[in-house]
C-alpha cells in the first residue's frame, strides 16, 4: 500500500491475508497494469514540470505532487492564475514530448556529476552521495532531467496523450494542477463527449447517404405541377361524325300505252 525509504533502501509496506511464520518462502508480487498507469503519470509529471518552467519561467519549483494510476497532481510555486493560452501552451510541450517517443534514460551517478549534467533536485530533499538519475531524451540536454528514485515509462510514447484537467490555487503564490494521461485521458474526453452530446447520433444508411442533394424550392414546385399534370387524363378527341349516305333521285321512264 506503501513505499517508504528507510536506512538508504525502499521498504514496501502492505496487508497480510492469511497466516506467515518464519522461514516461509513468499513471493511479492505487483498488479502490472496499476503499475503501468502509475508509471506512465510519473513520467508525465516530470514532462509537466520541465513545461511549466519553460513556459512560466525558471520561478517555479515544485510544491508537492501525488501520482495515482487513474491521474496526477503537481503543485507548484507561481505568483498568479495560468491563462487558458498558457494551459494550452504547457500541454502541447509535453504531448510534443509524447509524439516524439523520446527514451527514459535512467542512470545512477555521483550527486555533483548530477548536479553538473542540470538534473533538477526538489528543493529541501536530502539526497546522498550517489543518486538516480532520470532523462527523458538521450540528448546531452534533455527536455526533462531530474533526480527521482520512483518507477517510470521505459517511452514517452507509452503516455499516448496528456490533458490538464484543472488548474487552481492552494495557498499563497501556490497553483494546483490536476492532469491525466492514456486510459486516464480517454475517460476525460469520452466523459467530455458525453455531456456534449448524450444521445448516440443518428444513423444514416449508406444508400441514404447515396442520394443526391434536395432539390430548391423552385424546383420542388415545378416537379409538384409536372406529376400533378402527368396525372390528368388526356383529352379524347371527339369523334368525326360520318357523312349522310347519299341517295340516288328515282328516274320517271314514260310508258307507252
Amino acid at each position: 500500500s506503501n513505499t517508504v525509504s528507510k536506512g538508504g533502501l525502499y521498504v514496501h509496506e502492505g496487508k497480510l491475508i492469511g497466516a506467515l511464520s518464519e522461514g516461509d518462502t513468499v513471493f511479492a508480487g505487483y498488479d502490472l497494469t496499476r503499475r503501468g498507469l502509475l508509471r506512465r503519470n510519473h513520467t508525465a509529471t516530470h514532462l509537466l514540470d520541465a513545461a511549466l518552467k519553460e513556459v512560466l519561467g525558471d520561478h517555479v519549483n515544485q510544491a508537492g505532487s501525488l501520482v495515482s494510476p487513474e491521474s496526477l497532481r503537481f503543485d507548484f510555486t507561481h505568483f498568479e492564475a495560468m491563462t487558458s493560452e498558457q494551459i494550452r501552451a504547457v500541454e502541447e510541450l509535453v504531448n510534443e514530448q509524447i509524439l516524439a517517443a523520446k527514451p527514459v534514460v535512467t542512470r545512477v551517478m555521483g550527486i555533483e556529476e548530477a548536479k553538473a549534467s542540470g538534473a533538477v533536485a526538489l528543493f529541501g530533499e536530502k539526497y546522498g552521495d550517489v543518486v538516480r538519475v532520470v532523462s527523458v531524451g538521450e540528448e546531452d540536454e534533455p527536455f526533462s532531467r531530474e533526480l527521482c528514485g520512483g518507477t517510470h515509462a521505459a517511452n514517452t510514447a507509452e503516455l499516448g496523450l496528456f490533458k490538464i484537467v484543472s488548474e487552481s490555487s492552494t495557498g499563497s503564490n501556490v497553483r494546483r494542477i490536476e492532469a491525466v494521461t492514456s486510459t486516464g485521458a480517454i475517460a476525460y474526453l469520452e466523459g467530455r463527449a458525453a455531456l456534449a452530446w448524450p444521445s448516440p447520433p443518428p444513423r444514416v444508411s449508406s444508400a441514404a447517404s447515396r442520394r443526391s442533394p434536395p432539390a430548391s424550392p423552385r424546383s420542388r414546385a415545378s416537379c409538384v405541377r409536372s406529376t400533378r399534370s402527368s396525372r390528368r387524363p388526356s383529352p379524347v378527341a371527339a369523334p368525326t361524325p360520318s357523312p349522310p349516305p347519299s341517295r340516288t333521285p328515282p328516274t320517271w321512264a314514260p310508258t307507252s300505252s
